[in-house]
């Protein structure tokens, strides 16, 4: 008898969704990548207790026709690739074909599209990897899905969800992230039943950031950062050295290619760039860094997005290239901004009726930057100079004083007067 033996469809859609779905924030991202990979410039994300009893994402993209629908249940279906040649060219946020029949197999899940050329809608409904109907009914032009009961039928994967409450802050954590890097898409999340988040198209990314982050965001202890050498590009900013508490704090967001990817190779430069001016200020102590916002363009054939089901790593094919970029933009811009910081100090230091206080970074910068000479230096260097002769020391000690008996001078007279006239 044959051990070995091919895993049914089923089977396999569950092992891939273990792959690329792992929370509902998961579902959010496949389906919001593509919409936004279908030309949408509006996105309205609604979701109940956490994601786990609904997800629903609605887009007016370019939808799909009733064949292009069915299709795209199928593993490794896609519209975003075809050759060989095209992984090492990719351009869209999905490419690998396993979102939907993934999703499909671990929810309840109700897709209803409609493309420009078609005059109905389409409207597929999937029950934990099983199709059970196929039907055309009226709607716009887009996209809606709808995924419900999500790791109903997986006991063993529902419970290690979190909290209702922490899987909303990581779709909301995504969803900042997508605003940011796509400043014209209009975005709107419902929770609940009530309205979360609502971004609405902006003219260009500084406006978005103002959006999402606050108004005072570039008045903040903020570097701008802008470089572009041999097709690579680096811009956004870093925070500088100025110590806060305030909810920015933990933002260290990496954009690489239009993409949310924290990689080591680039925390580590940021990191490595950061490390000689805390130590020199003395400032975040507890072994962090900054707040940052970069975005990193690579040229398409100098990197691979292949390589995590859920397109959460990279690999540069000039890593030290890619570290070498930002490591020496950082470094150039830190200095520039410990210099600025110290003629701010020095200014403040010698206008005695300046009402602006000195920071505790000011004073840093300015006392390390600054030569104050010791007493230990002065008598090392100038020691042998001392005369004894000139300047003698008396090691005599002190002569005691005696108590001088205090007198009352008109007794005494008295007493004196009775010894002359007994």
């Amino acid at each position: 008898m044959n051990r070995i033996h091919i895993l049914s469809e089923d089977v396999s859609n569950k092992i891939a969704a273990g792959e690329v779905i792992e929370r509902p924030v998961s579902v959010v991202k496949e389906l919001v990548e593509n919409s936004i990979d279908a030309g949408a410039t509006l996105i309205t994300v609604s979701i109940e207790n956490g994601g786990k009893e609904l997800i629903q994402v609605s887009d007016n993209g370019s939808g799909m026709s009733a064949d292009d629908a069915l299709l795209a249940f199928e593993r490794h279906s896609t519209s975003k690739i075809k050759t060989v040649d095209d992984i090492t060219h990719i351009e869209t946020l999905g490419f690998r074909g396993e979102a939907l029949p993934s999703i499909a197999s671990v929810s309840n899940l109700t897709l209803i599209t409609k493309d420009a050329d078609s005059e109905v809608a389409t409207q597929i409904e999937y029950q934990f990897g099983r199709l059970v109907g196929v039907n055309q009914i009226s709607a716009n032009q887009g996209t809606t899905v709808s995924v419900k009961a999500l790791f109903k039928e997986l006991p063993a994967r529902r419970k290690f969800l979190r909290s209702s409450q922490t899987e909303l802050h990581h779709i909301l954590r995504y969803l900042h992230y997508q605003a940011i890097l796509n400043p014209a898409l209009g975005i709107k999340l419902y929770v609940d039943g009530n309205q979360r988040l609502s971004f609405v198209p902006a003219q260009n990314r500084e406006e978005r950031m103002g959006e999402v982050f606050g108004s005072g965001f570039f008045n903040d202890d903020i570097i701008p950062i802008n470089i572009e050498n041999e097709g690579y590009k680096l811009e956004g900013y870093i925070f500088g050295l100025e110590d806060r508490s305030d909810k920015l704090i933990d933002m260290q967001y990496i954009f690489i290619n239009g993409r949310f990817i924290p990689d080591k190779t680039v925390k580590h430069a940021i990191k490595s760039a950061y490390e000689p001016f805390i130590l020199k200020t003395r400032a975040w102590q507890k072994g962090n860094i900054p707040p940052y916002i970069l975005f990193l363009v690579v040229p398409a054939d100098q990197i691979d997005v292949n390589v995590h089901p859920a397109k959460m790593e990279v690999r540069f094919r000039e890593q030290q290239k890619v570290h070498s970029l930002i490591f020496t933009t950082l470094t150039e811009a830190l200095n520039n901004y410990e210099y600025e910081k110290f003629a701010t100090a020095r200014a403040k230091f010698q206008d005695l009726s300046s009402s602006q206080p000195v920071t505790s970074t000011e004073r840093a910068i300015f006392t390390s930057n600054t030569h104050i000479p010791r007493f230990s230096e002065y008598k090392k260097e100038y020691g042998k100079l001392f005369q004894p002769e000139i300047f003698p020391q008396n090691d005599e000690k002190p002569a005691e004083t005696k108590e001088i008996p205090l007198v009352n001078l008109d007794k005494k007279q008295e007493e004196e007067q009775l010894e002359i006239l007994p």
